[in-house]
């Protein structure tokens, strides 16, 4: 793969990518072959803004219309259990202690995992395979194929209750997605 001329903020596009989906009792959901625009990020910004948002934020307002439950267990006749706010100030401290600790990992602002050469921002390549990687967090996904989903999850109360936060606050973390070159049927280039 020739040079992108990539930097932070830079946009890649990634035509045709073939997820290779999950499993699940015998069957495989989630291979879908998709258009997909990155763009290319600081990780240690991305913690840093997200945990600014976590610290602001007001729990009354962004759960105001608090209609969400979660199962109260994972076994077969479990009962959805309303979210209270004491599990969204629970939810809220685990996230800020999460983020926290990412950020302290990150030594020497040096972002670098060692199992990868970062051939360019947003570019790296295995070491141990010499596999080919573009990340960065999702700006869209464009279906080619959509595959069926996996039944859903018997979701716990904590689980649900950092997931709306994540979602409500527009957390860009968990937007990080890595796909391998060699996955890809179509270009990949700068938009």
């Amino acid at each position: 793969m020739q040079k992108l001329g990539t930097k932070v903020g830079s946009k890649i596009l990634i035509k045709g990518y073939q997820k290779t989906g999950k499993k699940v009792a015998g069957q495989v959901y989630g291979n879908d072959n998709v258009n997909v625009t990155l763009s290319v990020i600081s990780y240690q910004q991305v913690l840093r803004e997200d945990l600014e948002k976590l610290k602001a934020a007001n729990l009354v307002d962004l759960i105001k219309d608090n209609k969400y439950t979660a199962f109260e267990s994972r076994k077969k006749d479990a009962k959805q259990i309303p979210i209270t706010l004491s599990d969204f100030q629970t939810a809220l401290q685990s996230l800020i202690d999460s983020k926290e600790r990412a950020l302290s990992k990150i030594s020497d602002g040096s972002e670098e995992d060692p199992r990868y050469e970062y051939v360019e921002a947003g570019i790296k390549k295995s070491i141990s395979s010499s596999d080919m990687y573009v990340h960065g967090v999702i700006v869209s996904e464009e279906y080619n194929y959509k595959a069926e989903k996996p039944p859903r999850s018997k979701s716990l109360v904590a689980t649900s209750a950092k997931r709306i936060l994540e979602r409500k606050l527009g957390l860009q973390a968990n937007l990080i997605r890595q796909y391998k070159v060699s996955n890809a049927s179509g270009s990949i280039g700068l938009i």
